[in-house]
Formats: C-alpha cells, sequence, structure tokens
C-alpha cells in the first residue's frame, strides 16, 4: 500500500531554563531471585527489534522501527450522516519504542487520512491512502512527559474527499 505523507516536525527549546528529568520505561519488577536486582519485564524480544526509541522514533513507520508492540490506548468511533459505524480512529503505543501513533480503520474499503499530533515538542504528520483501503497508520511521535496526542481519522470514499471524522486525544 502506497501513502501520501504531510510531514512537519517543530521543535522550541526554552533558553532560561532547562529540567533534566530521567524516566524509566513502564513495566512490572519483579526480582529474579533473593539477591539479584529486580528486572523488568518489557519484552526482550521486542525490545531486541526496536531500531529506535522515544523522540528518535519522530516520522517513522511503526514497521520500520521495529515497534510491533504496540496497544491501543484511546480510540473513538467514526459515524456516516445515518449514525451507522464506518471507522474507528485509534492512538496506539509501543512499550518497546516509547513512542505512539495514529491508526484510522474503516468498515470497508474506503479512501483514508489520519492526523497524528504532539503538542510539546510540538510535531505533526498526516497521511492519506493513496488508494481504497481497510486500514492507514500514521508516523510515531516519541512519548513525551506532559505532552498531549491529537489523532484525527477521515473516512471517505474518494482520495481527498473526507466527510466522516472522528477525533481522540490523549495526555501523557
Amino acid at each position: 500500500m502506497h501513502a501520501i505523507r504531510v510531514r512537519s516536525l517543530s521543535v522550541a527549546f526554552v533558553t532560561s531554563a532547562f529540567t533534566f528529568v530521567l524516566a524509566g520505561c513502564s513495566g512490572s519488577w519483579e526480582p529474579t531471585s533473593q539477591e539479584g536486582p529486580p528486572q523488568e519485564h518489557v519484552g526482550e524480544s521486542q525490545a531486541a527489534l526496536a531500531t529506535c526509541y522515544d523522540n528518535k522514533c519522530d516520522l517513522i513507520y511503526p514497521e520500520a522501527g521495529g515497534c510491533t508492540d504496540g496497544v491501543t490506548v484511546a480510540s473513538s468511533p467514526i459515524f456516516n450522516n445515518y449514525g451507522q459505524q464506518v471507522g474507528n480512529i485509534a492512538i496506539r503505543k509501543s512499550a518497546a519504542c516509547d513512542a505512539m501513533w495514529g491508526h484510522v480503520t474503516s468498515t470497508a474499503n474506503e479512501w483514508l487520512r489520519v492526523d497524528f499530533t504532539r503538542s510539546a515538542p510540538f510535531a505533526t504528520t498526516q497521511v492519506q491512502s493513496s488508494t481504497a483501503t481497510t486500514g492507514q497508520k500514521s508516523e510515531m511521535l516519541g512519548v513525551d512527559i506532559g505532552a498531549t496526542y491529537t489523532a484525527k481519522g477521515y473516512v471517505g470514499n474518494a482520495f481527498g474527499s473526507y466527510p466522516f471524522t472522528s477525533t481522540v486525544v490523549v495526555h501523557d
């Protein structure tokens, strides 16, 4: 499947002060023995496949970054004018890559578009399907503490014509 991409990446730096926050990966911690330190269970095989992490994943597709462990953290249905569900927009997150992306799906082969935005540092990506399909992913954006992520999904019957939309938001 081919996609048409419109990308924008803009980073704002605050010159008056920098705060460095060290954040670990989320996961379950258990000691491996009575004497050893706790070990994190993130899925070592998934982490080994990842080729990017956090903001290094910006504007990379999940499969290209090895971020195939994504789980849906928020979703919203997309309805047509008759109240029938024609699709779904979701925000997915990879623990191995510490990145998120938007994913729009449709109930039939349709033209799809997904816009995905991170509030800070600001970054946005827009991807449209170039043929009728049932799913379209955006490129990833790394997870930043305190950022807001917005995915808007579009479903239509022709390229560039998307009468049905829905939006989902996640605050990290």
